[in-house]
């Protein structure tokens, strides 16, 4: 298989002074911090100065608090210099920890018993309330669902700059359910037969699962099942989730957990337990005594530091805020979002973030820029970006650029994106996406553009996913997904999909993209209405290069297994139809095929009843393959209602014809028709330091 080079550690900064201010009006150092300067900058607009003011962030480390921003503080750049760090954590020397003795030491395993370290975290001057009970994590944790249900994020342990987890087992890979004697009570059962009285249940039971004679045979070995955790894709493989562990009845191997699995249980579902103390035994993990504030590791060096995250607050919060900018500042370690901006006109660039429990950046309003920051090791996604007004359809101009994203999403691994566009009028572009557990980019709503973006080696744990994905709507037309490059998507068991318009989304555009390496189907789109799918490039692709489907007139006319999603006016589908204003002027003038459409229950074959895949275009796609069946998949029901479906094939040894060295990562066109397919260049832009 061809390969994209892979990224050097970090990437190359634009030079310091690129973006440095001619002059700067005040200072900022670790002694004075940033709190008083602020004050300082609204004092004086207090006297009537309004002009725009630059402050320079001097060298050193910054912790504390966090800190807030409003309107009064509009106007300003924050510039870092290089070496100026804020930190919402701890820091622990090696010096701080000893080895383990007594009952504690007993309990580990031979190997361990003299790699284990311990330190009192209220020497440090922390309290419980820092350290904190643990919390539930995955996409589709139900906790919120119990009186006491564990919901939060859980304060975290850095080794070397590197997050490490809590104790588990095993140590890799996954345990397998032996049985399910009770899946409890969950959404639905089978699947797409939901509970109508889910959504205001309270307490579900959790259910009882039945452990393999070996899993039960092993953990008899562990002292106690108190505060003992399983997590795992207990249903689908999309679905992640954990609960404490109720109760283990170790003559059966029967356990029940306290919550339970939104989307029920299957056997052999893979799992593991963690934060179980006796399973401390490889470096990188971590275990905490919350009776009595001891951290237990394992190092992952003998000269380390320890950084212990303990802020539940942005480092940087902005509301009402117009012209604020941050720049050239690396951010770390806080039990929230990094930077929460919500305004107009504001900027974040050339920033480095990671660590942070939560988001790296999230902004809501408009005209906002996200640009040249390098951003990694955050617990779930990376930037959020929301603006627009879908009654008006008036853009938010929201923009995301040059940023690199890697090795995001280490704790919520599911539906934590890199960059998630909401709202109308948004834009993802030449950002690059590497090394994650599931998807990269995901929005709603309407004419976003998502384009020249590079995402590889993505959607690693998961199957029924893309690497771009958006779904569940007939009225989100307009956004484009255009010449991206997506490599080697997928990994071992797993087959995902490229680009993933799901469950009827509709109004799509997606012309000129480059698919490399895609387990699964290059492109999976999932019965909707009015996309158009042109002039991509599929090569090595796995199970077929482009799939689209018809589920959602087969589940209306066959009562096929997407039925519950459109079969009737009180469905998603339809709920979602109703509550935009697709027939007023604006959204008319500029999408006539959605406003045409009709909710004629009487004759399920008007090409205009939104459940038909009416004015679908799949045309001049390259697909490169080998395999018969590797070339399309259009269903009889898309065939239909299409207006044009007409791709080509071409042989994989025929790659070299349009590309420089597809061998050798150099995917620039050789053919002038393939110009404009892919930006030369893309994936060797430059790379922080």
């Amino acid at each position: 298989m061809s390969k994209f080079a892979e990224p050097k550690t970090g990437y190359d900064l634009p030079a310091y002074e690129e973006f440095k201010p001619d002059r700067f009006d005040y200072t900022a150092t670790p002694q004075t911090g940033l709190e008083t300067i602020r004050d300082e900058i609204r004092a004086r607009r207090e006297s009537g100065d309004a002009s725009h003011v630059n402050v320079k962030i001097e060298k050193g480390v910054y912790r504390f608090g966090g800190i807030s921003f409003d309107s009064r503080d509009s106007n300003v750049t924050w510039y870092g210099e290089p070496g100026a760090v804020i930190i919402g954590g701890v820091m622990l020397n090696k010096s701080a920890f000893s080895p383990v003795e007594g009952e504690m030491r007993e309990r580990l395993s031979e190997e361990a018993k003299d790699k284990v370290l311990v330190t009192d975290l209220k020497k440090a001057g922390l309290t419980a309330d820092d350290w904190g009970r643990l919390n539930a994590i995955g996409a589709y944790s139900t906790a919120g669902k119990y009186d006491n249900g564990r919901v939060g994020l859980n304060a975290e342990v850095f080794c070397c700059d590197r997050r490490m987890r809590l104790a588990r087992w095993p140590n890799e890979g996954w345990d397998r359910l032996w049985d399910v004697l009770d899946m409890g009570e969950p959404s639905e059962f089978p699947p797409q037969n939901y509970f109508p009285d889910w959504a205001t249940k309270r307490n579900p039971r959790g259910g009882t699962y039945i452990l393999s004679r070996e899993t039960n045979k092993h953990i008899k070995n562990w002292k106690t099942m108190d505060d003992v955790w399983i997590y795992g894709y207990l249903r689908h493989d999309w679905a992640d989730s954990s609960s404490p562990i109720k109760s283990l009845d170790p003559a059966t191997g029967a356990i029940c957990p306290e919550y339970v699995a939104c989307f029920a249980v299957k056997p052999d579902a893979p799992f593991y337990f963690y934060n179980v103390f006796e399973e401390l035994d490889v470096p990188g993990e971590y275990y905490i005594d919350r009776e009595n504030g001891l951290l237990y590791l394992i190092p992952t060096s003998d000269d380390f530091t320890i950084e212990i995250s303990v802020l539940r607050r942005p480092l940087i919060e902005a509301k009402d805020i117009t012209g604020f900018t941050l720049a050239y500042v690396e951010l770390k370690c806080c039990l929230a979002d990094a930077v929460v901006i919500e305004g107009n006109g504001n900027t974040v660039r050339d920033c480095l973030i990671s660590n942070v429990a939560s988001y790296a950046i999230r902004i809501n309003g408009y005209n906002n820029l996200v640009k040249g920051n390098e951003i990694t090791g955050t617990g779930t996604g990376a930037v959020s970006l929301a603006g627009g007004d879908r009654n008006t359809l008036t853009p938010g101009n929201n923009i995301a650029e040059d940023n690199y994203v890697y090795d995001w999403a280490q704790v919520q691994e599911m539906y934590a994106p890199a960059f998630s566009l909401q709202g109308v009028g948004n834009i993802c572009r030449h950002n690059e996406m590497r090394h994650a557990p599931h998807m990269a980019i995901t929005y709603g709503g309407n004419d976003h553009v998502i384009e020249y973006n590079l995402i590889a080696d993505c959607v690693r744990v998961s199957s029924d996913a893309g690497a771009i994905y958006s779904g569940y709507d007939w009225t989100a037309f307009g956004c484009r997904v255009n010449k991206n490059v997506l490599y080697n998507i997928g990994q071992g068991e797993f087959i995902p999909n490229g680009i993933y318009f799901d469950d009827a989304m509709s109004g799509q555009t997606s012309d000129g993209n480059l698919l490399v390496g895609i387990k699964g189907l290059g492109f999976l789109i999932g019965g909707g209405r009015s996309n158009t799918i042109t002039n991509n490039v599929i090569a090595d692709n796995g199970i077929c290069a482009i799939s689209y489907d018809d589920r959602a007139r087969d589940g209306v006319v066959n009562d096929g297994w997407a039925r519950a999603g459109y079969n009737s006016e009180e469905s998603i589908a339809w709920k979602t139809l109703r509550a935009t204003p697709f027939r007023s002027e604006i959204w008319a003038k500029k999408y006539p095929q959605l406003a045409a459409i009709r909710d004629n229950f009487d004759d399920f074959d008007d090409p205009y009843f939104p459940p038909n895949p009416q004015h679908a275009v799949v045309d001049n796609n390259i697909i490169f393959t080998d395999d018969d069946g590797g070339f399309e998949r259009i269903y009889r029901g898309v065939r239909d209602y299409a207006e044009r479906i007409s791709n080509v094939r071409k042989r994989s040894s025929d790659l070299k014809l349009l590309f420089a060295d597809p061998e050798n990562g150099d995917w620039t066109p050789v053919d002038p028709q393939a110009e404009g397919l892919i930006e030369p260049g893309l994936a060797g832009r430059r790379k922080k330091k």
